[in-house]
């Protein structure tokens, strides 16, 4: 039992000691970033172009920011395409994205990312069909992560009607689908590890 408790101390340990040379890394990048961007403009400023010294300024800066951005906080086509990687079917047009979280990959690639998504009428009972049709897919129970949890909210587990699960042979994620039983929503969940 002591052991256990002495790896739970030692991953806390590795985890801040990451975050914390993440913390430097971040830091540095960004005073080298304001650095240079600090030159550009002094650069225009000394040719008498002030304004076009900002513009550029701004746009390097936008230019490098915006993936930063949409790595902490994808757009909706990260789900969209995480919906075709768990199905292999490529998301309805009705589909609209209600709720949606991801975390943020290690330094192994690894991250888990949840959508609550709803479906017309039409297109959620297509689903239902090709999935319990579809040899790959398997129905699981409910695995839960914080994620999961998340995008699920107050939503109860007894609402989640059939859920699916597509493990991938020599891959280490778990891909799962769950049609709620309102039906129009689905929840679907990524997991590697």
């Amino acid at each position: 039992m002591e052991q256990g408790f002495a790896g739970d101390k030692l991953k806390r340990k590795y985890k801040m000691e990451m975050l914390l040379i993440f913390a430097v890394a971040v830091l540095i990048g960004l005073g080298l970033l304001i650095v240079l961007l600090i030159f550009i403009y002094n650069r225009f400023l000394r040719i008498g172009y002030p304004k076009t010294g900002i513009t550029v300024a701004i746009a390097i800066f936008a230019l490098i920011a915006y993936p930063f951005y949409t790595a902490f906080y994808p757009n909706d086509n990260f789900y969209f395409d995480e919906f075709k990687t768990i199905t292999l079917i490529q998301a309805p047009p009705s589909a609209d994205i209600i709720c949606k979280v991801a975390s943020y990959p290690d330094q192994h690639g690894d991250y888990s990312a949840a959508a609550l998504i709803k479906l017309s009428k039409k297109d959620y009972r297509n689903l239902s069909f090709q999935l319990s049709n579809d040899k790959r897919m398997k129905e699981s129970q409910i695995i839960h992560n914080e994620e999961f949890n998340e995008v699920i909210g107050d939503l109860k587990e007894n609402h989640i009607k059939q859920y699916y699960i597509r493990e991938v042979e020599d891959e280490s994620y778990y891909l799962y689908i769950g049609l709620i039983d309102d039906g129009q929503s689905i929840i679907i969940n990524r997991v590697s590890y």
